[in-house]
C-alpha cells in the first residue's frame, strides 16, 4: 500500500489546490464531489474542477482535511509488479539468522519478520521516497513492501515486490545471508518486471506448484 507524507508545518490555499491539480488522472470529479459531500457541501455536477478545487481550498485547513486530501491521491489502482528468486542454502539457520540481523539493521524501516509454522518466512517493511517533482504536500512517499520466503529443504524460493526501495533489502539480504553461510549464494532471478497482467504471473506460479507436486509423486 502506498501512502503519502509531507513535512510542513504550514499549508496555504495553494498548495491544496496545487495538489487536486496535480494528481487530476488520480482523483475523479466524482471523488471530488463526494468528498465535499461528506462535509454537508453539495455542488452541481457541471461546477468547473477548478472551482470544485478552490472550493475545498477555502474550507478550514486543519489536520483532518490535509490526512483526508492525502488518502484521496494515493492511488490504490497501481498494479504491483513481483520477481522471484530461486537459490539453495546448506546452512542450518542461515535464513532466520540473516532475518534476525536485518531486523537490527532495517529497523528503521519497520522492518518485520514472520516465521510460518512450515519453515517459510514472511517479511514486510516500508520505503520512502522523495519526489520533488510533485506538489509540495505529496513529495514524500511511503510504501509498504513484501517479502515471501518458501522454505522447501535446502533449496528456497523468494517473491519480492519491485522498486527502487526493494533492490537494496535484497542486495543487504544476500550479502548477509553469504556471510552466514560462509559462501557466495548463488541465485536464478525471474523478473516479472515488465508483466503489467497479473493472470500471467499467477498462472506461471501454478504451473510451477504442478510441476513441483509431479516430481514429488514420481
Amino acid at each position: 500500500m502506498k501512502a503519502l507524507k509531507f513535512d510542513g508545518l504550514v499549508v496555504s490555499d495553494r498548495d491544496i489546490i496545487d495538489l487536486l491539480e496535480s494528481q487530476k488522472y488520480r482523483i475523479s470529479k466524482d471523488k471530488i464531489l463526494n468528498f465535499l459531500q461528506e462535509r454537508g457541501i453539495f455542488c452541481s455536477d457541471h461546477e468547473s474542477r477548478h472551482s470544485l478545487h478552490e472550493l475545498i481550498a477555502s474550507l478550514n485547513i486543519d489536520w483532518f482535511l490535509i490526512e483526508d486530501l492525502l488518502s484521496l491521491a494515493a492511488s490504490t489502482d497501481e498494479q504491483q509488479k513481483v520477481t522471484a528468486t530461486n537459490f539453495s542454502v546448506n546452512e542450518p539457520g542461515a535464513i532466520e539468522k540473516t532475518l534476525e540481523n536485518l531486523k537490527k539493521e532495517l529497523a528503521h524501516k519497520d522492518f518485520v519478520v514472520d516465521k510460518l509454522k512450515n519453515g517459510s518466512f514472511e517479511i514486510q517493511y516500508k520505503t520512502e521516497k522523495l519526489e520533488r517533482n510533485n506538489a509540495r504536500l505529496i513529495q514524500r512517499t511511503s510504501k509498504d513492501e513484501k517479502i515471501a520466503i518458501n522454505v522447501d529443504g535446502d533449496n528456497i524460493s523468494m517473491v519480492s515486490s519491485v522498486g527502487e526501495g526493494t533492490e537494496p533489502v535484497i542486495a543487504k539480504f544476500f550479502d548477509e545471508l553469504g556471510r552466514n553461510c560462509k559462501s557466495d549464494i548463488e541465485n536464478l532471478n525471474i523478473d516479472f518486471s515488465s508483466i503489467v497482467d497479473s493472470k500471467i504471473i499467477n498462472d506461471f506460479f501454478l504451473a510451477l506448484i504442478k510441476i513441483d507436486l509431479c516430481t514429488r509423486q514420481k
